[in-house]
């Protein structure tokens, strides 16, 4: 099976565990890494144990005190922790930013988190193989990559290989297989 199922059921492990039991062989990652990767929160704690750099992050709900995230964090990143895609991502910089953010991410019906938002440009490393190939910088037209210019706006720029030097794209490479391979994915 070449498996381009997303979310739920397609890319936490539940349609990989079918295909296990039946003995059919797919495509991506198998029901561990999965899982696990599908879990913010979860595969974020694991790359903390193992020092490998992450942003702080913290698990929110109605009953935190925004205004004490905000304090702890500096700006944000408000995400559902097990949906995909972006979706129900924003960004927050003050405690009543924040509010409407855990609502609009709330509406997913999983935990939310706040994380410490990195400011920058955005690459992303695929991992065929167990080899890193080349890093790719995203620039979207949009405030920052989200559901709409990753599928919808066809505006999104792409460059790769990303315009970086040879160190800069070495470290990114081995950061990234690093952080792939403790997950089991």
């Amino acid at each position: 099976v070449f498996n381009l199922l997303h979310g739920a059921g397609g890319e936490d492990g539940q349609i990989q565990g079918l295909l296990e039991s039946l003995g059919v062989h797919y495509s991506g990652s198998g029901v561990l890494g999965s899982a696990l990767c599908m879990d913010k929160a979860k595969t974020k704690l694991l790359w903390q144990s193992l020092e490998l750099p992450t942003p702080d992050f913290e698990i929110i709900d109605d009953s935190s005190d925004l205004t004490a995230v905000i304090d702890r964090l500096g700006p944000v990143f408000v995400k559902p922790v097990s949906e995909g895609s972006s979706v129900g991502m924003s960004k927050a910089y003050d405690a009543s930013a924040l509010e409407c953010a855990l609502a609009k991410a709330a509406e997913s019906g999983v935990a939310v988190m706040a994380e410490a938002l990195v400011e920058g440009d955005e690459f992303t490393v695929a991992i065929l193989r167990g080899r890193a190939l080349p890093p790719i910088k995203i620039t979207p037209i949009a405030e920052f990559y989200d559901f709409e210019a990753k599928y919808v706006s066809g505006t999104t720029q792409f460059e790769c290989p990303a315009p970086l030097g040879e160190e800069e794209t070495t470290v990114l490479q081995t950061l990234a297989l690093e952080a792939f391979e403790v997950t089991g994915a």
